[in-house]
């Protein structure tokens, strides 16, 4: 059936000399091609080149300033890379300088506070209750967006507390709680500071998310335990330089999203100039 097809297929054909300066045609775009793809690569690899010893400045000397700088030279650096180099920075004491610090286990500066699970007849969609929050799912980009209540609350976070999921894929992402007391499932935990500034210790728990994600352990649904988060260890300055960390942070944080929004304007841009070329083209 299928020879039968093809041997129905017509295809127009055109004199051999014809045939012939098409196909050279065809190798020296071919050929074309093949130079712009290596010089591509190679430029690439330039700009990668650029792109790390840009980050590894700004890890120098992580200021406004060159972050601006790294931004602009190397667009090829995600932003989701310079706000984990931010993070790590800060909690490494690299942000602002620190008098002294102390090397302690997390456990030593905050409550830990395990969720349960609920039923389903134990919650709502009706605003019943208090907010009950089942998992990552209900993570906003800094603070929760319950879709579920409960009358029937069996463990609940505080406003303050650090809301962290330690089950299934999302182990390591952080909420803080700003809003109301909100009933929480065994997917959470809630770290209450209590020796420490809460802003800081969120810090340290955001970096420490790749930890909490090597240590997972379980088939049905891995996860971590209550002693991965409480034996975390922590370099902790005294109160007020925590503070200017958390400080510093917010401000080269807030940068990055003002140069991530004029990155997506710039390509969105460039998106719309080359759709607006390619219609003129198959005018």
């Amino acid at each position: 059936m299928v020879l039968r097809l093809i041997n129905q297929f017509s295809v127009p054909i055109p004199p051999l000399a014809e045939q012939k300066r098409i196909v050279a045609k065809v190798d020296v775009l071919m050929a074309l091609c093949d130079r712009l793809e290596a010089q591509q690569q190679e430029r690439d690899t330039r700009h990668a080149a650029l792109a790390n010893a840009s980050l590894a400045r700004f890890a120098d000397a992580p200021t406004p300033a060159n972050l601006n700088l790294l931004f602009h030279l190397s667009y090829a650096i995600a932003p989701a890379d310079l706000r984990k180099t931010i993070l790590t920075l800060a909690v490494q004491g690299k942000l602002a300088p620190a008098s002294e610090t102390k090397h302690v286990v997390l456990g030593e500066v905050i409550e830990l506070i395990s969720g349960q699970h609920l039923l389903a007849h134990e919650h709502n969609k009706e605003g019943k209750g208090i907010p009950y929050l089942t998992g990552p799912s209900d993570f906003g980009a800094r603070h929760p967006n319950p879709t579920r209540w409960t009358e029937t609350p069996k463990v609940a976070a505080e406003p303050g507390d650090i809301l962290i999921t330690v089950k299934g894929a999302g182990v390591g992402k952080t909420n803080k709680l700003v809003a109301e007391r909100t009933a929480i499932s065994r997917q959470l935990m809630a770290v209450r500071v209590v020796r420490a500034d809460p802003d800081f210790i969120r810090l340290v728990l955001m970096d420490s998310a790749d930890h909490f994600q090597s240590s997972m352990t379980g088939i049905a649904i891995p996860g971590i335990g209550r002693k991965d988060v409480l034996e975390l260890k922590v370099e902790l300055p005294p109160l007020a330089e925590q503070r200017k960390i958390v400080a510093k942070v917010d401000q080269l944080m807030a940068l990055v999203d003002q140069l991530e929004a004029q990155l997506t304007a710039s390509r969105t841009a460039s998106i719309n100039l080359m759709e607006a070329v390619a219609a003129e083209l198959t005018v």
